[in-house]
């Protein structure tokens, strides 16, 4: 019988039933004898770990599962996944648009008038409200969820206008979906945040405060209300979280970190920032990773002298002239 395993995340090199070893096939498969009584399975991945599959049936089940997993190597060097504390700024137009770096770019929306317009923060340097706007909702989207309360402290907002006639109202939380068209799963993870704004004569800041005790939802949404008057002229050119103190001593990596092709392993050194190489995997027992993310034999350095034998040669060698 053929036997295909699945759903392991570890390279596995055989299967051994009753004390005998079955080498996994080119296809990835296992050819095995039929089993009509329930035997215990071990699968042996490259670094000889071992998954047990006990009393497996291979006569009545279909799909056969275990309730362990291979042993995990610890490791200090954990990487958290965290949005970018750069939410908009005119810096962005050094970056590059391609569709890796928008996975890991905070996207400004505005609705005016129940009409929503997407800014491309790759080419523009200001966020412009028009004058007259009622409840204008300005909103900062991320393609993945977080609990944003247990990362940031508060987001600040710079402001700069020709007239200080304007409001800011209700900064909250919510989920936007992007499955299948852009509209809001839930409007209302969080709303009527505490925040505080501080106006000048032609410039301001808005701090919007996260509390951990009265937000615990997950969002990858944070928008407020703006209403504006005559001749307000109000731009925003700025936004910036502040993380955590628990986040702030992670080394933060570009997106570049994520990509793992041509590679096999992580590499060691090479052309990415100490801390930041990709997490591409580890090579087999007898290899090593190199600069290029390739797995490469291990060189053999054999210290031992040859000396002791030449000579135990050459003496043999006279022995027999004589």
């Amino acid at each position: 019988m053929v036997v295909k395993v699945y759903n392991t995340k570890t390279l596995h090199k055989k299967i051994v039933i009753n004390g005998i070893s079955y080498l996994i096939n080119k296809d990835g498969s296992y050819s095995l004898p039929l089993f009509t009584e329930p035997v215990d399975v071990k699968l042996i991945d490259f670094n000889n770990k071992v998954l047990l599959f006990k009393a497996a049936n291979f006569s009545n089940e279909k799909d056969i599962t275990t309730e362990t997993q291979f042993p995990l190597d610890t490791t200090e060097d954990v990487c958290h996944f965290l949005p970018n504390s750069l939410v908009f700024d005119k810096s962005l137009n050094t970056h590059s648009s391609s569709p890796v770096n928008r996975y890991f770019v905070w996207t400004p929306y505005l609705n005016v008038s129940g009409i929503s317009k997407q800014f491309n923060v790759f080419n523009i340097s200001s966020i412009d409200i028009p004058d007259d706007s009622k409840d204008a909702f300005l909103y900062f989207t991320y393609p993945s969820v977080s609990k944003m309360s247990d990362l940031f402290v508060e987001l600040s907002i710079r402001l700069e206008f020709e007239n200080n006639n304007f409001e800011i109202n209700d900064p909250r939380l919510s989920i936007l979906d992007f499955n299948n068209e852009v509209k809001f799963k839930n409007p209302n993870i969080c709303t009527e945040m505490p925040f505080k704004i501080q106006k000048g004569e032609k410039s301001g800041v808005v701090d919007i405060s996260f509390s951990k005790n009265e937000c615990q939802g997950f969002a990858n949404v944070i928008g407020l209300f703006i209403t504006t008057g005559n001749d307000t002229k109000l731009k925003v050119t700025t936004a910036t979280f502040t993380r955590q103190t628990t986040s702030q001593n992670l080394k933060e990596c570009e997106a570049n970190t994520m990509q793992c092709v041509g590679m096999e392993c992580t590499p060691q050194g090479g052309n990415f920032e100490v801390g930041c190489e990709p997490n591409c995997g580890k090579c087999i027992d007898g290899k090593s990773c190199n600069t290029e993310g390739m797995c490469e034999v291990n060189e053999r350095k054999n210290t031992r002298s040859s000396c002791g034998a030449i000579f135990a040669l050459m003496g043999l060698v006279l022995c027999f002239i004589f």
